[in-house]
């Protein structure tokens, strides 16, 4: 029985610590051993031959962040850093963010509403720094699905491409104009990741102008 003049400070400290505890002892090695899996399974997918790998993950990525669990991806970006030194995974994501900026620019240019040019032109600019969502839930899946089909095919191809040409950053975080700094540790990287990044925004206009326009 605790003292009533203690009760009020020791029941929540004891409630704490064995809660803590419970985490540390039970909850922990769960979450670890799904962590772990994630990563196998992952790395797996990226090795996968012929860019195929790279496909789906650049190809997955954009749905990923339509429901809400890219953040997933970050654990799995720690992991291959503290284990490889290099972090191909916002590599293979990170086109997403460029094939955005190419469907936005081509929505600007050729919508005849004006509200449509106002929303792209202002989610085109928020893309430009990595904020995704106004492009995301503003303009792909504003009026059809094809903008959104076009970023997702578009990203796959570039992340294919990266793939097979073993581009990886050796950091995250960073995403479109800011994610330039991640491969300027490596001449190699930075002028592929340079040439495939923009091809993507152009490739994602080109497929907008033809098939996408609302």
């Amino acid at each position: 029985h605790i003292p009533n003049v203690l009760e009020q400070i020791l029941t929540p400290f004891l409630t704490m610590l064995v809660t803590f505890a419970i985490m540390i002892m039970g909850v922990g090695p769960i979450v670890h051993a799904i962590e772990s899996g994630m990563l196998v399974g992952v790395e797996a997918v990226i090795h996968l031959p012929f860019g195929i790998g790279g496909f789906l993950i650049g190809a997955a990525y954009p749905l990923m962040v339509l429901i809400g669990i890219h953040q997933t991806m970050i654990a799995i970006e720690t992991s291959l850093l503290a284990s490889t030194g290099l972090n191909p995974l916002i590599t293979l994501e990170a086109m997403y963010g460029f094939a955005n900026l190419g469907v936005a620019l081509a929505i600007f240019l050729r919508a005849r509403s004006n509200k449509a040019k106002a929303t792209s032109m202002g989610a085109f600019t928020s893309q430009l720094f990595g904020v995704s969502e106004p492009t995301l839930f503003g303009v792909l899946i504003r009026y059809n699905f094809r903008p959104l089909i076009v970023t997702v095919l578009t990203s796959g191809i570039g992340a294919a491409i990266l793939s097979m040409l073993n581009v990886a950053a050796n950091s995250y975080g960073l995403a479109v104009v800011p994610s330039y700094l991640m491969y300027i540790y490596n001449g190699h990287a930075l002028l592929w990741y340079t040439i495939v990044s923009l091809g993507t925004v152009v490739a994602a206009f080109v497929a907008t102008n033809a098939f996408a326009i609302p």
